[in-house]
């Protein structure tokens, strides 16, 4: 897909945010029936997908402003490091509340973002590589130490039901600015002046590696 249009960035976030609702709901079925490790899985990848969404928005707004570079946006999109510091920095700001989000959580949620200094909750590389590595333990089997371990003897309910809110409250999040609706990205960015928009960019982005 050429993604140096406001309508094929439209069409991948839209597609790339029902996906992360998608894994959410499969990431609750097995959570439910307690499998634990591809639970915890499933919701680590909608946490990822949820990141590109991110990327996309922000990448949309760039382009109102200024040519879009869409070289590094596809690079971003498939680095699951910069996924996972992206993703796990925004989740920081919403630790602490449940899905479903109220529209005042949302709004302190969005107030924390707005007034954080840059740079404040990006995560380190050696939280990405944990993080990273857990994604791993949860679909295969590995060494550690002297021992083997299969996912389910690595991965916890507590682990797996942890990541598991992480991701419905960032999709709840996400899901009230209602982007993924029709062309709600892209009416956004046609409707703003580049000066609000960028308000709007850096009250959303702010601190944020997007892309």
């Amino acid at each position: 897909m050429n993604m140096n249009s406001f309508n094929a960035i439209q069409i991948a976030y839209t597609k790339t945010y029902h996906n992360a609702c998608d894994l959410i709901e499969e990431s609750k079925l097995l959570l439910d029936n307690e499998r634990y490790a591809r639970a915890h899985l499933l919701a680590h990848i909608a946490i990822e997908e949820m990141a590109r969404c991110v990327m996309l928005s922000s990448a949309i707004m760039k382009f109102k402003i200024r040519s879009l570079n869409v070289k590094k946006l596809r690079n971003r999109e498939t680095n699951h490091k910069d996924k996972i510091q992206l993703a796990y920095s925004m989740v920081e700001h919403m630790k602490g509340y449940t899905s479903p989000l109220s529209e005042q959580d949302r709004l302190e949620i969005l107030a924390k973002s707005a007034v954080a200094l840059i740079g404040q909750h990006i995560i380190t590389d050696q939280e990405i590589d944990k993080l990273n590595d857990l994604k791993n333990s949860s679909f295969y089997t590995d060494h550690y130490g002297n021992e083997t371990k299969k996912p389910s003897e690595v991965i916890t309910k507590e682990l797996a039901t942890e990541m598991f809110n992480s991701a419905a409250v960032f999709r709840d999040y996400i899901s009230f600015n209602n982007w993924h609706e029709g062309n709600g990205l892209i009416d956004l960015v046609r409707n703003m002046d580049n000066e609000s928009l960028t308000s709007v960019k850096n009250i959303y982005f702010e601190g944020h590696k997007t892309f």
